[in-house]
Formats: structure tokens, C-alpha cells, sequence
């Protein structure tokens, strides 16, 4: 679906995944909420397959996914594929899966300027130890936009979403 979408927007698919967080929604599904460990490595195989698959037909056997010539038709738009960024908070398991597998991270809603700091630079040295540059990573922060008629209405407005 997701190269079928690339093709129809004319090569602006940018695919974003998750570990999977929300407890609750995973149970109200039927799907299994294993431990944080499990999701992440989970999530770095899933990514793994669809960047593979949307190159050609591909095997793929690992801890929890097992392919055999496994391909998607159509092949996506862009080359080699599209963007697969992947969003969340954790330091050890989430941004090391960032630094193997990711195009992109996304850094939660809410996070300040300076934990997005203190992100990039634990992602920095995942990206060290696996031979990767920072800098083919992109990255993202999702916040509020505040806008008032002056400075004092924007400070009103911060102090009343703290």
C-alpha cells in the first residue's frame, strides 16, 4: 500500500513507524504487547523487510519475521526508496534502532529544546558505534506553534500550557 501511495502522490510518500506504545490500544486490537525490548527489535526487522522488498524480491529470516522471495508490486516511485522515519522517546533500544535502520526520527510532541539536545547527541553516538553519520539521519520535533498579537499574549499563552 505504502509504494502504491508513493506512486499515486507522485514520489512524496514518507513512511513513519513506531515501536508501539499505547498499551490499551494494542489490547482493545487482539495484538500482543510484549516488552519494550521485543517491540523495538520487531520494528528494526519490519523496517529492514520493507526497505528490501521495495528494492525487489527478497528473503528475510530473523527473530520474529521470516520471508521467502517476499516483493511488493508496484515498485515505489522514488530511488532507492521512500523515507522511512521512525518516532519515539527511548534513549538505549529506540535511537539505537534509529541509528541501524531509520531515514529519519521524529522526537515526541512536547519534548523541550533541550531534550531534543540531548536526543541528537545519544543518537549521535548510536550512530557512532554502528558507522553511521548524524548527519544522514534526518531529524524532526514536534511542538506547539504559539501565536499572539504581542509578546504578552505569547507569554500568557505559554504559561497557561505548562
Amino acid at each position: 500500500m505504502a509504494a502504491t501511495l508513493d506512486i499515486i502522490s507522485g514520489g512524496r510518500l514518507e513512511l513513519g513507524m513506531g515501536a508501539g506504545w499505547h498499551e490499551e490500544e494494542h489490547v482493545s486490537y487482539g495484538i500482543s504487547f510484549p516488552e519494550t525490548l521485543v517491540r523495538i527489535q520487531k520494528l528494526k526487522e519490519a523496517v529492514t523487510i520493507i526497505k528490501k522488498m521495495w528494492l525487489g524480491k527478497t528473503s528475510y529470516s530473523g527473530k520474529y519475521y521470516n520471508v521467502q522471495n517476499a516483493s511488493t508490486d508496484p515498485k515505489p516511485r522514488q530511488k532507492p526508496h521512500p523515507l522511512i522515519w521512525i518516532g519515539g522517546y527511548g534513549e538505549k533500544l529506540l535511537l539505537r534502532a534509529v541509528a541501524e535502520v531509520a531515514d529519519g526520527y521524529i522526537l515526541r510532541m512536547g519534548a523541550t529544546p533541550e531534550e531534543y539536545e540531548h536526543k541528537m547527541n545519544v543518537l549521535e553516538g548510536h550512530c557512532q558505534k554502528v558507522g553511521r553519520k548524524i548527519s544522514n539521519i534526518r531529524k524532526a520535533w514536534v511542538g506547539p506553534a504559539i501565536i499572539g498579537k504581542n509578546n504578552e499574549e505569547v507569554r500568557r499563552k505559554i504559561q497557561s500550557h505548562k
